[in-house]
């Protein structure tokens, strides 16, 4: 049974005491877990494919540099490239560096460093 305490403000703002019974946590719970389940199964079914790495790559590459485009680096790095995935998160590099990174159906390519 619910208990539900209403105070009656001069401006008429109703106040509810939440419900804290156990069964009301327990339905919390399962619907969190529901939730987060829900969310690493999206993951898992939206983690990018190594062609959409390398196809990524590539791009960015071309987009950087015309002269990069033009010898066509993206394709060698992205050639070179090595793919990686554990199951929610996948990413790929070569020669110990990360080129591109991919979740819930997107690749990033981070800038490159600028210490070189």
């Amino acid at each position: 049974m619910k208990i539900q305490l209403r105070s009656h403000h001069p401006l008429g703002i109703h106040l509810r005491v939440p419900d804290f019974s156990l069964p009301n946590l327990k339905m919390r719970a399962v619907h969190y877990a529901l939730a987060i389940a829900i969310a690493v199964a999206a993951a898992a079914l939206l983690n990018p494919s190594a062609d959409r790495h390398r196809a990524k790559l590539k791009k960015a590459v071309a987009e950087r540099s015309q002269l990069a485009a033009l010898l066509r680096l993206g394709d060698l790095a992205a050639f070179v490239s090595t793919y990686h995935s554990m199951g929610v998160v996948s990413y790929t590099t070569a020669n110990n560096k990360v080129l591109t990174v991919g979740a819930f159906g997107y690749v990033y390519v981070p800038e490159p460093d600028s210490d070189n």
